[in-house]
């Protein structure tokens, strides 16, 4: 929010209308800063897992998942659109809005930020984890849970050490990449298969239902970001 009042705030104009792509290049470059931009969306449905750990789960979940994308979404808006109204065009574009110590306590609070996620994305993929052993599609060690915190210990060391080690032995670039390719693939599946479930099952379940138009286009969104990636 910060980053959004100071580019806002330092812009040299407000000519909206600069802001709409004006050439082929331009939209290549709008398209590529779409497919990275979607790593900032990876874990919003994940909040499916801890359905078990919430209450009234049916009501309740879709509103947190649906609430947390708006909420997000309008955020990363308005700080894109303060950076590029700034016209800061340096390597790092939303760092150069602040100066001295403030450039330092904004990289700070991004840097917990990126820790805050990563810790997101441990506790969600143990739960995963902790599901599947349930199920028996896991070995049941992972199934078993710390008698005071009640939490899957062994899965979250394992979701833990599977990170680090990602972490630790591809850049940065590439992760996200294939992060990116796999998760937006698999978001298509699903989308197509929801579709399907919409056209055998017109009536649906009595929890939450999307707009029967929703997968499809989400599903056509996905592989055409998949589609510019590989192609660019």
């Amino acid at each position: 929010m910060a980053a959004t009042i100071v580019g806002f705030v330092v812009a040299p104009d407000w000519k909206l209308g600069a802001m709409l792509p004006s050439s082929p290049l331009i939209w290549q470059g709008v398209v590529a800063g779409a497919f990275i931009a979607f790593f900032a969306f990876i874990g919003f449905e994940t909040l499916a897992n801890m359905a078990e750990e919430v209450k009234e789960p049916r009501r309740t979940l879709p509103r947190a998942i649906l609430g947390a994308v708006t909420a997000s979404t309008v955020l990363y808006v308005a700080v894109t659109s303060a950076v590029v109204l700034s016209d800061k065009g340096g390597a790092t574009p939303l760092l150069d809005l602040f100066q001295g110590r403030g450039a330092s306590a904004f990289a700070l609070a991004a840097a917990v930020a990126v820790a805050n996620g990563v810790l997101v994305e441990i506790m969600m993929l143990a739960r995963l984890f902790y599901g599947m052993a349930r199920n028996g599609q896991l070995p049941d060690v992972l199934a078993s849970v710390h008698p005071r915190t009640r939490t899957p210990v062994f899965a979250t060391v394992l979701a833990g050490g599977i990170v680090l080690s990602a972490a630790l032995s591809f850049p940065f670039q590439d992760l996200l990449v294939t992060a990116n390719v796999l998760t937006l693939g698999i978001f298509a599946l699903v989308d197509l298969t929801l579709w399907r479930l919409h056209r055998v099952d017109p009536s649906g379940c009595d929890g939450f239902r999307a707009p029967g138009w929703v997968p499809p286009a989400a599903a056509f969104v996905a592989g055409g970001l998949i589609a510019a990636e590989i192609l660019a």
